[in-house]
């Protein structure tokens, strides 16, 4: 039985760009599985730095994660710009933000909105959003 290869850690892999001491690995050292470099660029843990914009904000994906009071104003600009381009992709952030709400509300008022919700992420025509319309039903 072969022993195992020893893993990199993010901070001794190559594509790692903040890493000043990185060393170098012999060819013969597979490179992290794709698992963990996917890990890297979500977490920014050894993003290179072309990942980011040209003014230094994060990818639009992180975007869309974050909550919409917690957006700076040059990246709510940037959602607007979706907003004209991708009409699916900012409905589904829509969607997102007011069921984030519905939560945040009093019971009673949460359930009317909820039902207001459901009909909503039915007619959206988006299927992730349909399905969950249909298991929260």
């Amino acid at each position: 039985m072969a022993s195992p290869t020893p893993r990199r850690s993010p901070a001794s892999s190559p594509s790692c760009a903040n890493s000043s001491t990185t060393q170098p690995t012999p060819p013969s050292t597979p490179p992290p599985p794709l698992s963990q470099q996917s890990r890297n660029l979500t977490t920014g843990a050894c993003a290179p730095p072309s990942y980011y914009t040209k003014d230094g904000t994060p990818p639009l994906r992180w975007l869309l994660w974050r909550n919409w009071e917690d957006l700076t104003p040059q990246q709510r600009e940037r959602l607007d710009i979706l907003a004209a381009t991708h009409g699916r992709l900012h409905r589904a952030w829509q969607l997102k933000e007011v069921l984030r709400q519905i939560f945040q509300l009093p019971y009673l008022e949460a359930k009317m909105q909820l039902n207001d919700w459901l009909a909503w992420a039915s007619r959206s025509r988006i299927p992730a959003f349909v399905k969950l319309a249909r298991r929260i039903r």
